[in-house]
């Protein structure tokens, strides 16, 4: 019996020497642990606590954005129920009444003083062929601006797609290489589809489709309901599923708006003349399709199109000293009937506003084709009156003589 309760009481002191040196050891264990946090927390490179660290820099990046983009549907919200509450509707001079009947839709909108000067079909959706571009446009920009490492200088690698679309186009080949900066140029100044196409794949980390889709998601996102696009060039659709890129004046009008917040679109659109491939022994030549950039100070943009079911179409934008206008029109018959009702609409808009414009307040630059009679009724005046303003004893006119426009 006695063997038996020395063996219990040596028993029980191993098992309290068991508990005593484990309990040491494990608190030797921990110890380090609580020495690593402590340095971890006052030095920000501590692995355990970059994460925490990070975390809310990428909320914050992430609330940023939403907010911006919040941000930048309530200017277009906010700009167009400026517009729909303030529609003069203010009629036209006959010539220029007669100029309007050749187009489908259209608007005149004032931007610095937010009105509807003019309206036609202000929102029947319609096709609106090129006029795709500058959406195209606007998610190639806000893409570069939103991606890290990106910039006007990044380079836009061609595709066998690009490469082999059709309508106007830069003769893209594929694997050829050009910078964000030139694709843009090539878009809004040319009106190319194959760089149209290449900022899509840009932009859609490969895939044109995608970035369609995110061009659409785009215009949801700024409220700017009736545009849809199903690709991103405007060029006709021939797939029974698939609807042409559309839209309405409204929407353009302010989607126009939006561009000319981004100097680098503006740029593009308000160039006449630059080239691409300026290393090669032929650079190619980039003649911008609106011709109103050069004819009209003021003028910078925005967008031509046409197709045969959109009919030729143009978003003209204006900026000099404290006016700010947007000439939308689409469906017109013919390029010369469309870039004579923008540059008329302009004229009579800058006037209305009491503004002077190289067309419209004090002089008229003559073109080749004009005559005394068109230029007459246009502005509203009758043809005496132009002469006398002149001090004409006939009706002959040259190309790049300044007519004075009578008040």
């Amino acid at each position: 019996m006695k063997w038996l309760l020395r063996i219990i009481v040596i028993g029980a002191h191993l098992l309290a020497a068991v508990l005593l040196f484990g309990g040491i050891f494990l608190f030797s264990e921990s110890e380090p642990n609580r020495d690593e946090g402590t340095t971890s927390a006052s030095d920000p490179t501590g692995s355990e606590n970059a994460e925490p660290a990070d975390e809310p820099e990428r909320e914050r990046q992430t609330r940023g954005k939403v907010e911006d983009r919040e941000s930048e549907r309530s200017f277009l919200e906010r700009l167009r129920r400026n517009l729909l509450s303030n529609r003069k509707k203010w009629s036209l001079p006959p010539g220029l009444k007669q100029k309007a009947s050749d187009c489908t839709t259209g608007a005149v909108v004032n931007l610095s003083d937010p009105a509807v000067y003019w309206e036609k079909n202000l929102t029947k959706t319609v096709p609106v062929a090129s006029l795709t571009k500058m959406m195209t446009a606007l998610a190639l920009i806000e893409y570069i601006e939103g991606e890290e490492g990106l910039s006007l200088d990044s380079e836009v690698t061609v595709s066998k797609d690009a490469a082999g679309m059709g309508g106007s186009q830069i003769y893209m080949e594929r694997g050829e290489s050009f910078t964000v900066r030139e694709t843009l140029q090539a878009i809004m100044i040319f009106s190319a589809c194959d760089a149209a196409y290449a900022a899509a794949e840009f932009f859609g980390d490969g895939q044109a489709a995608r970035g369609v889709r995110l061009m659409n998601q785009r215009a949801e996102e700024l409220g700017l309901s009736s545009l849809h696009f199903s690709n991103p060039h405007g060029l006709p659709v021939y797939e029974e599923n698939e609807k042409p890129n559309r839209g309405n004046a409204l929407d353009f009008s302010l989607l126009a708006a939006k561009l000319l917040q981004y100097p680098s679109v503006v740029d593009a659109a308000s160039t006449w003349i630059t080239y691409l491939r300026e290393d090669e022994e032929e650079p190619f030549q980039l003649v911008n399709r609106n011709r109103l950039v050069k004819d009209i100070p003021g003028v910078n943009g925005m967008k031509t199109g046409y197709t045969d079911r959109a009919g030729w179409c143009m978003v003209l934008t204006y900026q000099k000293e404290n006016s700010s206008f947007i000439v939308t029109v689409t469906g017109c018959e013919s390029k010369a009937s469309r870039n004579a009702l923008a540059e008329g609409l302009l004229a009579w808009a800058l006037k209305k506003s009491g503004q002077k414009g190289e067309s419209a307040g004090e002089t008229y630059l003559v073109k080749e084709g004009d005559t005394l009679y068109e230029i007459a009724r246009t502005h509203g005046v009758s043809v005496p009156e132009l002469k006398q303003a002149n001090n004409l004893e006939n009706n002959i006119i040259r190309k790049g003589e300044q007519l004075v426009i009578p008040e």
